[in-house]
């Protein structure tokens, strides 16, 4: 997740012109202090814990048949996709939401839902298998009658249990390995069905990498407040227009020599809601799907003046 320290260059500002040393007239320029990244707090990261939890649970837990469904009827390794997608994207949502924007923090956050997410199919699937089971041992019960074995009732449940039942979420999943695992038109055993866990949880977590990735592509917390900057208004420029609005404010130019003036570019006009003054103009070279991050972005940070003159300009010039 974007931090109010990931910035391109610092702003400068413009001041009264004066002359040089060498008699010509110059632009005097300040430097705007880099903001600085989100602090850790103990809160937020209980309260990171708790929300990641109850998200992984939620998602991988209260829903098992429809997991569980999707798992065995989407092709091999789509469903990890969607679900890895799904979990990302949601807590990159939740964080913004309840405005968790110490780096760290949110890392941690997001390691433990993709694991809940990881483990959550195999133990909905011990769960199944083992309620059947108990059905099983319980008909084979009522089958076998006391008179029938040398055993007493006690020591058959014990031994039909002891056979049939899994001693642990371990010992099931090597019974689930034993036993193959399905894949199209073909049936993988043991190791292979081990190798194809592994590959279910990479791209899990890829896809959870990439959901949160594209969420939080436009979240930016600032360090002094702790508060996620507020959108005020976005559209389409060209490059020309952009590279005429740099020069008149003194902006840093981001942009690449190499764009053709015709260019057009997404901007975005963010500014900390708190008494900071810090604002922000995120500049994006779209992609050709919503569902895809931008090809490339910028960033020119910038002080509360600049920011309504900024946003003036810009609305003048969208197309």
């Amino acid at each position: 997740m974007d931090n109010a320290s990931d910035t391109l260059s610092n702003s400068p500002l413009p001041l009264p012109t004066g002359q040089s040393q060498t008699g010509h007239l110059e632009v005097k320029r300040q430097e705007l202090p880099v903001p600085q990244p989100a602090s850790f707090r103990w809160d937020l990261l209980i309260l990171t814990l708790l929300l990641s939890g109850i998200l992984g649970i939620v998602i991988g837990g209260l829903l098992p048949y429809s997991w569980t469904s999707l798992i065995h009827w989407t092709p091999f390794l789509l469903a990890s996709l969607v679900i890895g997608w799904t979990l990302g994207f949601s807590w990159a949502i939740c964080a913004r939401v309840f405005e968790i924007g110490h780096r760290w923090t949110f890392r941690v956050g997001f390691l433990v839902i993709v694991f809940i997410g990881v483990i959550s199919p195999h133990r909905i699937a011990f769960d199944q298998s083992y309620e059947a089971t108990l059905r099983q041992i319980e008909q084979q019960m009522r089958n076998i009658s006391p008179k029938d074995s040398n055993l007493d009732s006690g020591q058959i449940v014990s031994e039909i249990t002891r056979e049939m039942l899994p001693k642990s979420s371990w010992d099931f999943l090597n019974r689930s390995a034993a036993y193959g695992r399905k894949i199209g038109p073909w049936k993988i055993y043991d190791q292979w069905v081990w190798l194809s866990w592994v590959a279910d949880t990479l791209v899990l977590i890829a896809g959870a990498v990439y959901g949160a990735k594209l969420a939080a592509r436009r979240f930016v917390c600032c360090g002094a407040c702790g508060r996620f900057y507020r959108q005020l208004s976005s559209g389409e420029t060209t490059t020309a227009r952009l590279r005429q609005l740099t020069i008149k404010y003194q902006l840093p130019c981001v942009l690449p020599k190499s764009f053709e003036d015709e260019t057009l570019l997404q901007w975005f006009v963010l500014a900390c809601p708190g008494a900071c003054g810090h604002g922000l103009l995120l500049l994006e070279l779209p992609s050709s799907t919503l569902l895809m991050p931008p090809k490339r972005a910028w960033k020119v940070w910038f002080d509360s003046e600049t920011v309504s003159a900024v946003l003036r300009e810009l609305r003048k010039t969208a197309i």
